[in-house]
């Protein structure tokens, strides 16, 4: 048995069972539990996007290499998609997929356009499809799978949530549209019934590789430059090298904040921002990843003073804003919160609290007023959203769409100081975000 299952681990879509029949179909009944509760009355979730996402059976998937793992779950790299399932067998598992249909009035139009134009849907779910196989036989590896590991799907209870989570998560991004958030790529052709099997890759999502995370770039950034702050002038002055990180940061702070406005816009809340969930693409692309944490707020679950009763200590303690560390009622600013920490991070290179104990960082952060300090040799504007970002009253701080605002201003005074072609591509990519618009389709 030991044997068998060391076999497993080592290929993580094997056949055979790794745990108990009662286990697993108590852990798909709560993801598809989970599932029915965020799609009711849901403003982002789109049963019609979310059928064109394509579907695979997990033994078409080749897989590489291990590349990463969280909580709950296990990333690794396609290095080939087989072609070789019947394409209508997959279409057939795929309009099967359990699906709750919403009562919303916003999408009701496309919920009674679903039936009359499944042909069209059909289509487009075959042109997904093989353009996803073509890219994997034509192409470097440009794409990953994600599924419970097997040490989580071997404890009842950790089965049981981290099957809610990752169907949430198949959900939210097969809803989601924004350059700046992953891309869902596909999805098991089995559905969340798929966890019922208790076996391995019983249900994954395909999503874009990513080629390192802003947790290894920051990393690197703070091996070649050391800890001096990109916004000394002197320094600044005798090296351009320095002028160029500093718009490299704005770039990536300004991509991650549109993806939050976003999701903001649609009142989602991430709830677990920090480096090790931001990432970058084959092309350089910043991602946010990892949706587990997310979560839409409904206007009817509102408190009156414009707060919701959301699940507390959700997150990583080192950029989770203070009622949420406290079990407080809290909204949307606790990811301005930690966008806020995230951003110092990124213009110093240097952790956040480093060298605090958990005791002490809940004495002097959670339950006190300490932030990390902020050079006065910083942009002015800069300071004074980060501030705000991270202050202990909800209401002082500003939205993403004010720290939209705010980089957008540095990266133009950026660009009049260094006129290099990196800088003069990231004012172009400012008025391409401009274009960004909210839209449910």
């Amino acid at each position: 048995m030991v044997s068998a299952i060391k076999t497993n681990m080592l290929n993580p879509v094997a056949n055979e069972p790794v745990i108990d029949k009662d286990a697993a179909l108590e852990a798909s009944r709560k993801a598809i539990l989970a599932v029915e509760k965020m799609s009711e009355d849901s403003e982002i979730v789109n049963p019609r996007r979310a059928k064109s996402v394509p579907r695979y059976a997990r033994e078409q998937l080749v897989l590489g290499s291990l590349l990463g793992r969280g909580g709950f779950s296990d990333v690794y790299e396609v290095k080939k998609i087989d072609g070789a399932t019947d394409m209508r067998r997959s279409l057939a598992g795929h309009r099967t997929l359990s699906m709750p249909m919403l009562s919303n009035s916003r999408h009701q139009s496309d919920n009674e356009s679903v039936n009359s134009s499944s042909s069209d849907d059909e289509k487009e779910h075959v042109g997904s499809r093989a353009f996803l196989l073509r890219r994997t036989k034509t192409r470097k590896i440009q794409y990953a799978v994600k599924f419970l590991s097997l040490s989580t799907m071997t404890n009842p209870e950790s089965f049981a949530t981290g099957a809610a989570d990752l169907a949430i998560e198949g959900h939210f991004l097969s809803s989601l549209d924004h350059p700046n958030i992953i891309k869902l790529r596909g999805l098991s052709n089995g559905g969340i019934e798929g966890f019922a099997k208790g076996r391995g890759g019983g249900y994954f999502l395909v999503l874009d590789r990513l080629a390192e995370t802003l947790h290894s770039r920051l990393s690197r950034w703070q091996q070649k430059q050391g800890k001096s702050s990109f916004f000394s002038s002197k320094n600044a002055d005798r090296d351009s090298k320095k002028h160029r990180y500093f718009a490299r940061c704005l770039n990536i702070a300004s991509n991650i904040a549109s993806a939050l406005d976003y999701m903001h816009s649609w009142n989602v809340i991430y709830r677990d921002l920090k480096p090790e969930n931001v990432g970058f693409d084959v092309n350089d692309e910043v991602k946010i990843f990892d949706f587990g944490f997310t979560k839409e707020l409904r206007e009817a679950d509102s408190l009156d003073d414009g707060l919701y009763n959301l699940t507390g200590n959700t997150g990583s303690p080192r950029y989770m804003a203070p009622e949420v560390g406290r079990s407080m009622p809290y909204n949307l600013s606790a990811d301005v919160y930690s966008f806020s920490t995230l951003m110092w991070e990124l213009c110093t290179l240097e952790q956040p609290y480093s060298g605090m104990t958990p005791t002490t960082h809940r004495e002097l952060v959670i339950n006190g007023p300490y932030r990390p300090p902020i050079d006065e040799d910083w942009p002015i504007n800069l300071r004074r959203i980060m501030e705000r970002g991270w202050s202990g009253d909800i209401n002082e701080r500003p939205s993403m769409m004010d720290y939209c605002t705010a980089l957008e201003r540095e990266i133009v005074e950026s660009t009049k100081e260094n006129k290099s072609p990196m800088e003069r591509r990231l004012k172009r990519g400012l008025s391409q975000k401009k274009l960004l618009v909210r839209t449910p389709s």
